[in-house]
């Protein structure tokens, strides 16, 4: 259902309510929607333009969404959107890893510090070679959503050096820290 009411505006607009959950104003050429719960104040600057992309957790996301619906996901700071029965994120500069330390692992379970932000457990994490060789690391503690202790995997030949550190989150994105290990001789 739509009501079209004409104002008397400086420029003159055009007002279009549509009633079902959301609000449309449409003023010329520009178009406002509103959803749910976000008052207007929330959604217009008056000094600038921008839009609120809605966001939320994995467990937040819209039953059957249609292709193309954009939002950022708040579990892994990135955008996403929906195609072909599947989210996909949009890359961003924001990484989970920060550093690892020591940057040399010259032996089989020597540890190392991996330091980050919103780690989580269940992270897949494994050390690629200059040849995309990949050695999963398959012993590591979670201290906190800022550390992990990781152990290196045997076999790891310093033919491959310098090794990227790579970890992927459960069904979310990957980060790596690109050329930073090697093994030594």
């Amino acid at each position: 259902m739509f009501i079209t009411i004409d104002m008397q505006l400086n420029p003159p607009s055009t007002a279009i309510f549509q009633i079902n959950d959301s609000l449309k104003i449409k003023n010329s050429d520009k178009a406002l929607l509103f959803k749910n719960d976000v008052s207007i104040s929330q959604a217009i600057a008056t000094d600038t333009n921008y839009v609120i992309i809605p966001g939320g957790t994995n467990e937040q996301r819209p039953l059957n969404p249609p292709n193309g619906l954009m939002r950022y996901n708040t579990i892994f700071h990135s955008f996403e959107f929906f195609n072909n029965n599947s989210w996909i994120f949009i890359p961003t500069s924001y990484s989970v890893l920060l550093d690892i330390t020591p940057k040399t692992l010259p032996n089989t379970n020597d540890t190392a510090t991996v330091t980050g932000q919103d780690m989580i457990p269940g992270m897949i994490f494994e050390f690629v070679g200059f040849t995309n060789v990949s050695y999963l690391v398959t012993n590591y503690s979670y201290v906190d959503a800022s550390t992990v202790i990781i152990y290196r995997p045997a076999n790891m030949s310093s033919n491959e050096e310098p090794y990227t550190l790579r970890v992927t989150l459960p069904n979310g994105p990957m980060y790596e820290l690109k050329d930073v290990v090697e093994v030594g001789p």
